[in-house]
């Protein structure tokens, strides 16, 4: 059980705690219940400049785990999640190791016969979620992408059927 966060709580994220306890009136923030310290600030994973969030946004079970890598060393992952209750076949691409917590263009791309999803831009953590609905059955792709100390890094599944 993990009893202390696993990263500290930034300047930035001090400031916002701050500021939104000095917005809400003393009523509001008075019937708030008290939060337990978070092991993880959240953040919206929907704009191009996110903090990031530590949990994933793919519903289903994860069924590609590759690593994008700089030599040896490993600078993202792209993961791919299956949800065989909803159809939906999901990708991302998470920033680890020496990435981790710094800004990199990311990309994600996920496609099959019929269509393709892509969500690209500037992150610190991960990008995505790309998804494609009614994949129950049908073969997917899918490549993540990282630009790293001026290049992009880049890696491809094929064919991830069922």
């Amino acid at each position: 059980m993990i009893t202390t966060p696993r990263k500290p709580w930034g300047r930035r994220t001090m400031a916002l705690v701050t500021a939104l306890t000095l917005a809400l009136p003393a009523t509001a923030a008075a019937a708030a219940p008290a939060p337990a310290a978070p092991a993880v600030a959240a953040a919206p994973a929907s704009s191009a400049g996110q903090v990031g969030s530590m949990a994933t946004a793919c519903p289903g079970s994860r069924i590609v785990h590759k690593p994008i890598k700089v030599g040896r060393r490993t600078v993202a992952w792209l993961n791919v999640f299956h949800d065989r209750g909803s159809g939906i076949k999901c990708a991302e691409t998470a920033h680890t190791g020496p990435s981790w917590g710094r800004w990199a263009y990311t990309e994600v791309d996920i496609w099959t016969r019929s269509g393709s999803s892509s969500v690209g831009g500037d992150y610190r953590y991960r990008t995505g979620p790309a998804s494609i609905g009614g994949a129950n059955g049908v073969c997917v792709g899918a490549r993540g992408t990282i630009e790293w100390r001026g290049a992009m890094r880049v890696t491809t599944v094929h064919q991830l059927c069922g």
